[in-house]
């Protein structure tokens, strides 16, 4: 027999764990209702024509957790105006208070309290119920473990939207991280 081979290397790695990342992977556009679930809404991942000025919608966002779990954290919810795809949208603004003015869209008080949770999904694939929000800086409720969806509603108010403008949505985190 050959004696042991005592030439051997080892190998360490070390890496940073990969952070929570979030992907808007659904909506779906609802007409208002003063209640905490919207009832007509509009297909999944359809574009809507015609909000009227100072028309009011509901926005159902979902957003899936990619890397680790969700948890903790605040989004707030931003437009653009695009003339060809959200994709190339630029110039995101905050979705602003009830009350702000000189605004093409802001936030809008339902009777439902701002930050309540939602009772049902109404986008396929999600998993998680979160909150109604009138305002940017929506708490979240439940953790999204990774692989998963949480829903949220936001009711928002075309207060001075251009006619005739392509308005593109999207959830953040609070401090602008994508």
């Amino acid at each position: 027999t050959s004696p042991p081979d005592d030439n051997f290397e080892v190998a360490m790695f070390a890496w940073n764990a990969p952070l929570p990342r979030l992907e808007q992977i659904s909506y779906k556009i609802c007409d208002n209702a003063d209640q905490i679930q919207p009832v007509t809404c509009d297909a999944q991942n359809t574009a809507r024509t015609g909000t009227d000025l100072e028309g009011v919608i509901r926005l159902r966002m979902g957003v899936k957790a990619i890397g680790s779990t969700l948890t903790g954290k605040t989004f707030k919810l931003q437009y653009a105006s695009s003339s060809s795809t959200c994709a190339a949208a630029t110039g995101f603004t905050d979705i602003s208070s009830t009350t702000a003015v000189n605004v093409a869209w802001r936030g809008y008080n339902n009777t439902p309290a701002d930050g309540a949770a939602i009772t049902a999904n109404l986008l396929t694939g999600a998993t998680v119920l979160e909150t109604y929000e009138e305002t940017s800086n929506a708490t979240q409720a439940t953790d999204v473990t990774a692989g998963n969806t949480g829903e949220w509603d936001w009711a928002v108010e075309n207060y001075f939207a251009g006619s005739g403008q392509k308005y593109c949505f999207r959830m953040l985190e609070s401090d602008g991280t994508l």
